[in-house]
């Protein structure tokens, strides 16, 4: 990347590349949100509020057996010393069906028993007083299953096909995301980690890093692309948010030291412990802290998602982009200079202003000095 010059307020702003320069905007921590185990937690974590994580490979010790003590320890494993643990708030419920083969839950994402072991989804025929197998399925649709006394339970959309119809109990338990995303956006955090792959979650966290840029509090989010998504169909998938605030991960889902977790938190660990400039690029980087996938791509594939960073079946990081639909906002360390140069220009308006102003006056008198400085419209990198 060339040196850039810019002419702003009384002086220069030079932005240069630069593996060592240091971050304004917070520390390289990380955020998790995501499920526990309540029963087995420590007394001290409270559903919707953050508690550091001091021992990631102990992590089970405070979060019980969940996908948050597992996510942390792969998220260590990538570079992270600072991180913080925000649980969902859960609720479990049972729902009745009468004469149905097709159950629509009221509340999604269930959690999935796959990566929440402490949350049985059960579904009970109560015409015959039969529990059901449940397998767990993704995808945009639920497909019916093939044997007797059988569900499917599609996790994400809420959705169960069993294989004939009755009078069925589902029990099953899901989550108060929106709260944690809040805490964990509060922060001082360089990344949002939220486990899901939920289209309204992932709309959620949005709004809630859109909002707090709006006061000059620059984050990002990684998020999971839907699972299982095979080699024929990457051409057809689109990400369910798009903006350079936000990093979804293919593929999904993979097995960690202690059981499955996500992807996506061995990329979170990556991008939070790099430095700023080009050389804070996790491009052909490889992966720590995941001993499998569940779904295999070869490079050539993998590099085939738009506007998904991917990984290889041997691990390697084959596309790192945000879900921007702008060119020049997809590469993520290109979108952190970014944010690192609005957040200088930031502070030197604040003090060009004379001392801490209205957030609003400063906004526009920020914007008039990088549309004057580069002839028209912001600067961007080149």
């Amino acid at each position: 990347m060339s040196t850039k010059t810019y002419q702003a307020l009384e002086g220069e702003l030079t932005v240069r590349p630069s593996p060592t320069v240091s971050r304004s905007g917070g520390s390289n921590a990380v955020a998790i949100v995501g499920g526990y185990d309540a029963d087995n937690a420590s007394s001290d974590v409270t559903a919707g509020e953050a508690t550091e994580i001091t021992d990631p490979v102990s992590a089970e010790d405070t979060f019980g057996d969940s996908e948050i003590a597992r996510a942390a320890a792969v998220v260590s494993s990538n570079g992270v010393g600072e991180l913080y643990g925000i649980p969902v708030a859960e609720t479990e419920t049972t729902e009745s069906f009468s004469g149905s083969q097709t159950l629509s839950l009221s509340n999604s994402p269930v959690f999935d028993p796959e990566l929440h072991p402490d949350h049985d989804v059960t579904v009970t025929d109560t015409a015959t007083a039969t529990d059901l197998t449940v397998n767990v399925v993704h995808g945009e649709t639920t497909p019916t299953p093939s044997e007797e006394d059988t569900a499917n339970l599609n996790p994400d959309l809420g959705e169960i096909e069993t294989d004939s119809s009755s009078d069925y109990d589902v029990t099953y338990t899901y989550g108060d995301y929106q709260s944690a995303i809040e805490t964990a956006g509060d922060l001082g955090v360089r990344y949002l980690n939220v486990l899901t792959e939920n289209a309204g979650i992932k709309a959620t966290v949005s709004t809630v890093l859109a909002d707090i840029a709006n006061d000059f509090d620059f984050k990002r989010a990684v998020v999971g692309a839907t699972p299982e998504i095979g080699a024929s169909d990457i051409g057809n998938y689109s990400p369910d948010e798009t903006g350079w605030r936000i990093v979804e991960v293919a593929p999904s889902r993979a097995t960690g030291a202690d059981g499955p977790v996500r992807t996506q938190s061995a990329i979170a660990g990556m991008l939070a412990s790099q430095p700023l400039g080009p050389d804070g690029s996790i491009l052909f980087d490889n992966i720590s802290g995941i001993s499998g996938l569940r779904t295999s791509y070869r490079a050539s594939t993998a590099k085939s998602f738009e506007g998904v960073t991917s990984v290889t079946r041997s691990g390697t990081v084959a596309q790192a982009v945000t879900t921007s639909t702008s060119n020049q906002f997809k590469n993520i360390y290109a979108t952190e200079i970014v944010d690192e140069v609005a957040l200088r220009l930031f502070s030197v308006a604040r003090d060009y202003a004379g001392g801490p102003q209205d957030i609003g006056d400063l906004q526009t008198l920020l914007r008039g000095v990088c549309v004057t400085a580069s002839s028209g419209s912001p600067p961007l990198l080149g």
